[in-house]
């Protein structure tokens, strides 16, 4: 599906305006200190992103974060594009309860 310019905006702008109730930097990083390039929020956001725009796999939201513009990334908060490699490393590692329910009471058990 191919959207026009107008709803790419739309969709960033929602995007930029709710990403942060998530409080995706709230959440413990289960990866070691050692080597870490990229934030944790920034990773999950950008899994997040990938999956609001359709992709269906990891190696999709490492050519959609190659292709953004840089004006997009800067109002998603990615900085350039993000190897699936490292997106798939930290989404295996990452815990499912802290991420799904985060602090607030959880509905989820």
């Amino acid at each position: 599906m191919a959207y026009r310019g107008r709803e790419i905006r739309r969709m960033a702008g929602l995007l930029q305006a709710r990403l942060p109730e998530l409080e995706l930097e709230t959440l413990e990083d289960p990866r070691n200190a050692r080597g870490k390039r990229w934030k944790l929020s920034t990773l999950l956001r950008t899994a997040l992103v990938g999956m609001m725009a359709g992709c269906t796999s990891l190696s999709q939201v490492e050519m959609l974060t190659q292709q953004m513009s840089r004006s997009m990334r800067r109002r998603l908060g990615i900085a350039g594009r993000v190897a699936d490699t490292t997106l798939r490393d930290l989404l295996c590692r990452l815990q499912v309860y802290p991420a799904r329910c985060g602090r607030k009471p959880c509905a989820f058990g």
